[in-house]
């Protein structure tokens, strides 16, 4: 595919929403490339590679409640996806989700906002315990016992 255009930039749209409403590690999978690298608002390092990556989106997409695409803009091989998303039962999230491409058109980085800070800090420890034994704990925030 290459370079995006109209028509396979609304495929690999569909292609994201889809891997959210199934909330599956393997729906995310199929999109992702080899050595795709994820960057959030809600870690603290990068997290490298398919195999982890599937595993990171897949359990956040399963915290979220619901998850609204709002806006949508791309370049040659850049997407710009907005969201609103709630989580927790009554958490309001909102952000901006980054996707580059390969010339294959696999998602070889991903880069996602989280805001407003409290409520992504919460996402990143919810994160992080879902993850506990998968996902080492240094990529989230940990609430600290008083």
């Amino acid at each position: 595919m290459g370079k995006l255009t109209d028509k396979n930039n609304e495929q690999v749209i569909n292609a994201w929403e889809k891997a959210f409403a199934e909330k599956s590690p393997n729906a995310f999978a199929e999109a992702l490339s080899e050595n795709v690298i994820l960057e959030a608002a809600v870690l603290y390092c990068p997290i490298l590679g398919r195999e982890k990556v599937k595993k990171v989106m897949s359990a956040a997409s399963n915290i979220y409640d619901s998850v609204t695409f709002t806006n949508y803009a791309y370049t040659d091989f850049k997407q710009y996806i907005e969201w609103e998303a709630k989580a927790f039962g009554d958490v309001m999230l909102a952000g901006i989700t980054i996707l580059t491409r390969n010339h294959d058109n696999s998602i070889s980085h991903i880069a996602i906002n989280h805001r407003p800070l409290g409520n992504g800090l919460r996402f990143s420890a919810v994160l992080g315990e879902r993850l506990r034994g998968e996902i080492d704990s240094i990529h989230f925030y940990q609430i600290l016992e008083q």
